[in-house]
């Protein structure tokens, strides 16, 4: 049996070591989230010892990385379904819901439950804030697929943009639940290695660009 040992405390580290090696158990140890990932990726272990308070990537993100190996979610199919329920979700405000017409399609790497998550909780949030439009549009980056959802809605002060981000913070009281999910998005895109910015929209409201890393093009 082949154990990669993933713990940042040396002592720690080496007690845990010995004790497997005296069962017969080959241990592949590591100190950090960025080599432990090469190393799973590497050794291809039977067990993984993970610590969760790791330097670098931490043990959730080297866990839903490597989970992520080998994934292909294509977006485009996901994000035109989310497109059709968020448009009868908001249908008594009569928001529009389109994808840009230059969209790219491309892959995610990671699970499709995710994307879902992610995307489902920016196109809602948009849906809130609009007059009458939000777009969605996805463009390949430098290995990424980045997601921009923009709405005409009143836009959000540069200052205060960041603070979308905190859990419960609600921008508009007349808008129920506007704003939540947000930390949750950037908490998720965050654990595949990604991000999630708020910006100005050239439709004169909010911009969310999420981006996430893209899986290797299929043979």
């Amino acid at each position: 049996m082949k154990l990669l040992l993933i713990e940042d405390n040396p002592a720690m580290q080496t007690t845990l070591q010995r004790s497997f090696e005296r069962r017969g158990i080959t241990v592949v140890p590591c100190a950090d989230g960025a080599r432990a990932l090469d190393r799973w990726r590497a050794s291809v272990p039977d067990v993984v010892l993970l610590d969760l308070s790791l330097p670098g990537l931490d043990g959730l993100q080297v866990l839903t990385l490597a989970r992520a190996e080998g994934l292909r979610t294509p977006v485009l199919g996901p994000a035109r379904s989310l497109l059709r329920t968020m448009a009868r979700l908001h249908a008594d405000r009569d928001v529009s819901f389109e994808l840009a017409p230059l969209a790219r399609d491309g892959a995610f790497r990671g699970e499709a439950q995710d994307l879902y998550e992610l995307l489902g909780n920016l196109l809602d949030n948009a849906g809130k804030w609009a007059h009458s439009r939000v777009q969605l549009d996805v463009q390949p980056d430098d290995g990424r697929l980045c997601f921009t959802v923009d709405d005409d809605g009143p836009g959000i002060p540069e200052a205060e943009r960041e603070r979308m981000f905190e859990r419960g913070v609600q921008g508009d009281e007349q808008r129920p639940g506007s704003g939540l999910g947000l930390d949750i998005v950037r908490t998720l895109a965050e654990t595949y290695g990604g991000s999630v910015q708020a910006l100005a929209s050239p439709l004169g409201g909010l911009r969310m660009r999420l981006c996430l890393p893209a899986a290797e093009p299929a043979p």
